[in-house]
Parts: structure tokens; sequence; C-alpha cells
């Protein structure tokens, strides 16, 4: 009995684990379908799908969460909404920070420095670049830290 039970738990893990894959590789797509339709200039089908997205996303996931509401920035700002897009920049950093995952947490700090550059916030940009670069300093030896630091210009 036991046997079965573990059997059991085992294989719900692994349906889990396939349905969250999936679950990904839809949003995605959805975010590539996005882009496609931006370019050929269709903006409410652009938007619908960022909502369709979130709606199959659901409650949990914010670092998909994450991904949708970047697409939404990155219209808003390509359409010149300055309010729509801080609005969606706030939300990405809630997602970020929500999903307490580094790669997506260093993604939204350099997605809001290079915004805050591009409106002249100058000081918070800075921060921005700055809190990256003791993420990714944390924990090295001058050479590391060097190493993190001439990445960083490279990029």
């Amino acid at each position: 009995m036991r046997k079965l039970i573990l059997l059991f738990m085992l294989s719900c893990g692994v349906l889990s684990m396939q349905a969250q894959r999936s679950l990904r590789k839809q949003v995605e797509e959805g975010i590539e379908e996005s882009i496609r339709l931006t370019q050929e200039r269709e903006w409410r089908e652009a938007f619908a799908t960022c909502r369709a997205l979130d709606c199959a996303i659901g409650k949990g996931n914010p670092d998909l969460h994450y991904l949708v509401a970047k697409e939404r920035f990155r219209m808003y700002s390509r359409i010149n909404k300055p309010n729509d897009a801080r609005s969606q920049m706030e939300k990405m950093e809630d997602y970020a920070r929500q999903s307490g995952k580094s790669d997506v947490i260093e993604d939204m700090l350099i997605a809001k420095g290079a915004y805050c550059a591009k409106i002249g916030n100058a000081s918070l940009a800075q921060k921005c670049y700055r809190e990256v670069f003791n993420r990714r300093a944390k924990g090295k030896d001058d050479a590391g830290i060097d190493k993190c630091f001439q990445s960083m210009v490279a990029e």
C-alpha cells in the first residue's frame, strides 16, 4: 500500500513539473506572438494576448507574471505611455521580488535602470546598477569583483 501511495505521489509530482514547463512554454510563445502583433501594429490584439496569458497563469507563478508585465512594459514604452509604463515597471519589480529568483531580479533591475536612464533619472538608474553589481560581486575576492565590474561595463 505504501509503495502505491509513493508511486502515486511521484507521478503527481512529475505531472506537475510537466504542466509547469508547458505553461512556461505557452507564456513564452504568447509573448512572441505579442511581439509579432506589435510589429504589425495590432496593439489591441497584443494587449489581449497579454490578458489571456495572465488568465492562463492564474495565481502564483510570479516569474511568469513578470514576463507578461515586462512585455506590457515594452509595449507601453513603445507607444509612449509613460504612466502606464511606470505602472508596469512597478508590477515587474513586485513579481521579480516575489519570485525570489536571482536572474529574474537582475533582469528587472537592468530593465529598470535602463528605463530610469532613458527618462533622465540618473540617480535611480545608478542605484539599480549598483544593486546588480552588489549581487554579482557578493562573496567574491578582489579579482572576482574586478571581473564583475569589467563584465558590467562591457554590457
